[in-house]
């Protein structure tokens, strides 16, 4: 369980779909901007052809942010599914 104080973004089901989630991010802003800590709900590979990508992204988001970033894992993020 998580508790996330303040301002947050949910971002959930990328699937491997990197442009979209940059497009996502450009109107967003970085974490942190105006006081606001973003939400990633899993689902970050399969489907689309950028799944290692995606994944790279986010944890470099996570690394970079570490106290506005959180991640959590989904359905698709195991052994069986990716």
């Amino acid at each position: 369980m998580l508790k996330i104080e303040g301002k947050v973004c949910i971002i959930g089901d990328i699937h491997g779909q990197l442009y979209d989630m940059i497009a996502m991010m450009k109107k967003l802003g970085k974490p942190g901007h105006k006081k606001t800590k973003m939400l990633f709900l899993g689902d970050y590979v399969d489907r689309g052809e950028y799944g290692v990508e995606v994944v790279c992204y986010i944890m470099c988001l996570k690394l970079k942010y570490p106290d506005d970033v959180y991640l959590l894992r989904g359905n698709h993020e195991s052994r069986d599914m990716t």
